[in-house]
């Protein structure tokens, strides 16, 4: 079939990951599609507008000098209308303002992923322990003439794992 062959754990992983992404998508898109209710957004609005109007006066009579006034009609007002912006900027995070998700940053990285599934170290299937061992002995040699005494981790492997 031309596809390496790959044990069936591996291969429900993989499923499980583009299941959990493809949750996740539908949970963004439905972040964008259904925006905050509009009697809601309108309240909001007026509400900031009585603010914006009552905060001033009242703070004319509660407080004795006019730089406090200013100072506290102004930070107060300002905090309001910057958490409105705020809120109204996360309802809508696809597009191309600074302040969106940048998706075509997130294509590139997850194309790349994709990519590397394809090269030749990534199509190998792991090997079991003992198969391990084998692979290390080869390559570092397990003639007691040649080579000199096994290292203590190879010693350890072998004790582990049979």
């Amino acid at each position: 079939s031309g596809a390496p062959p790959t044990p069936p754990p591996v291969i429900s992983r993989v499923f499980q990951e583009l299941s959990r992404g493809m949750v996740n998508v539908n949970n963004v898109r439905k972040i964008s599609d259904f925006l905050f209710p509009f009697p809601y957004a309108q309240l909001t609005s007026s509400m900031l507008l009585l603010n914006m109007l009552v905060t001033p006066v009242l703070s004319s009579i509660l407080l004795q000098t006019w730089y406090a006034c200013a100072s506290l009609s102004f930070v107060t007002i300002f905090a309001f209308f910057s958490l409105n912006y705020i809120a109204t900027e996360i309802e809508r995070p696809f597009g191309l303002d600074d302040n969106d998700l940048p998706m075509a940053g997130f294509q590139v990285v997850f194309n790349r992923s994709l990519l590397m599934l394809l090269e030749k170290t990534a199509q190998r299937v792991p090997m079991d322990q003992s198969s391990i061992i084998e692979a290390f002995e080869d390559a570092h040699g397990d003639d007691a003439d040649s080579e000199p005494a096994p290292s203590p981790r190879l010693r350890r492997m072998k004790s582990v794992m049979g």
